[in-house]
Formats: structure tokens, C-alpha cells, sequence
């Protein structure tokens, strides 16, 4: 099950520096499980820890954002991945959209604010979901018990008929 109470978040950025930033930000808005990757490499070899957000840089050394977000798509669909990025190109931000992404941020003065305010987004509407299932759940519970009780009524009725 998706834990969006404290997701697991992935960091993958190959400037060390920005990645403690980033991660000591989002830890004091909430959020502590927080990995952090300089190669897109590692993040792959880690994707059986199967994070419920990942955060990508585009431009990393050896393997790119562009070329893992296939990887996760296809091991874990149910991870969102936002881009965090230097390129401010619509192209590369509506590829990067076209291919799965959940997301893409350009890094500038209000990229940490915007990316908290994804994830709060993205936590809200997971926890949203997660009640509209129960309550779908509880329905047909009591749907089922409902139709029961019609049946036992019925044969009760002919069998004293």
C-alpha cells in the first residue's frame, strides 16, 4: 500500500550540495523518509525500495533523468516523479510530461516552495482516494447485507406460506 502519510521520497541530483538543501527542506515541512542519489544509476538499483515520489534532476551524470523515468514507469507506475530542473525548455518539460512525469519544476528562487507544494498536493489527493475506496467498500458491504437479508425475508415469507 502507498504510505502518502510519509512517503518515501527519492532525491536525485548530481550537485551534493543542492541535494542536502533539498532534503533538509523538505524534512522541515514534514517529511523524513528521504533518500538522496548524485547518479541516476543508484536510483535505479534502489527502485525496489519502491518510492512513492522521485524526484529528478534531467541532466546527470551517465544515465539522465529522461532515460530512468522509462525504468520507473515500467517497475513502478505507481511512483510519481517530478523533474526538478535547470532547463527551463517547454519542450523537454512537455516530453518529460508525455512520457509519464508527474511534473516538471524549473529551478528557480520558488522551486523548494513549489515542490513542497506538490507533494503536499499529491499526498492530499492519495489520502482522498484512500477514503473514497473505503467508503466504496463500506457501500457494497452493506449493499451486500441488505440484499441478503431481502433474500432471507423472501424464503421466510414462502416458507411460512
Amino acid at each position: 500500500m502507498v504510505n502518502f502519510k510519509n512517503p518515501l521520497i527519492f532525491l536525485v541530483n548530481d550537485n551534493p550540495i543542492y541535494n542536502r538543501l533539498l532534503a533538509k527542506f523538505i524534512e522541515m515541512n514534514g517529511y523524513s523518509r528521504i533518500m538522496t542519489f548524485g547518479k541516476g544509476e543508484e536510483c535505479i538499483n534502489h527502485l525496489s525500495l519502491k518510492p512513492e515520489i522521485v524526484v529528478l534532476d534531467l541532466l546527470l551524470p551517465g544515465i539522465n533523468g529522461l532515460d530512468i523515468l522509462p525504468e520507473i514507469r515500467k517497475t513502478h507506475p505507481e511512483s510519481h516523479v517530478i523533474f526538478l530542473s535547470g532547463q527551463p525548455d517547454i519542450e523537454i518539460a512537455l516530453t518529460t510530461l508525455k512520457q509519464g512525469a508527474t511534473d516538471y519544476i524549473v529551478k528557480d528562487n520558488m522551486a523548494f516552495d513549489k515542490l513542497i507544494r506538490k507533494i503536499d498536493n499529491l499526498c492530499l489527493i492519495a489520502e482522498k482516494l484512500k477514503k473514497n475506496q473505503k467508503t466504496q467498500r463500506n457501500l457494497y458491504i452493506f449493499l451486500a447485507l441488505y440484499l441478503l437479508v431481502f433474500i432471507l425475508l423472501i424464503i421466510l415469507y414462502y416458507a411460512n406460506g
